[in-house]
């Protein structure tokens, strides 16, 4: 996607930084009905209003999908409070309890009740009639 786009593609620390701070930066435009201004690393605001403010209290849900243990699984722990799991890349029970343990230890960290965060999973299911295009879809899934 970022090539179609045109957009680079920076390493995996800073899309976990900007990741970070965007959310932060969502969270405080959720919680906040006057302006706000925030200046971070990647994004800038001076005086902006969200509008309409969230009428869910304090905020409408973040979600946050991914396996990153260290970054991403720190990252819902202080901003968010619903967590999608890429099934796939799991791909196995035992596994997605791993990373809610993991999930769990980020919690404490930051003195979040870990039992209120919702959990979901992305399994992707891809259908083809074609038995050959079928074992070359998982062989790069698989890569």
């Amino acid at each position: 996607e970022h090539e179609a786009f045109g957009w680079e593609f920076p390493s995996a620390k800073e899309r976990s930084d900007r990741l970070e701070e965007a959310v932060e930066l969502i969270k405080i435009l959720f919680t906040n009905e006057g302006p706000v201004s925030y200046n971070g690393q990647y994004y800038s605001l001076k005086d902006a209003y969200f509008s309409p403010p969230c009428t869910q209290k304090p905020h409408i849900p973040i979600l946050i999908g991914g396996n990153g243990e260290r970054r991403t699984l720190r990252t819902l722990a202080k901003f968010g409070n619903i967590y999608n799991l890429d099934f796939n890349a799991p791909k196995s029970p035992k596994i997605f309890r791993h990373k809610i343990k993991i999930l769990k230890l980020h919690y404490k960290e930051f003195r979040h009740n870990p039992n209120k965060i919702k959990k979901t999973l992305h399994i992707p299911i891809h259908l083809e009639n074609n038995e050959k295009k079928t074992i070359k879809y998982h062989k790069i899934r698989k890569e």
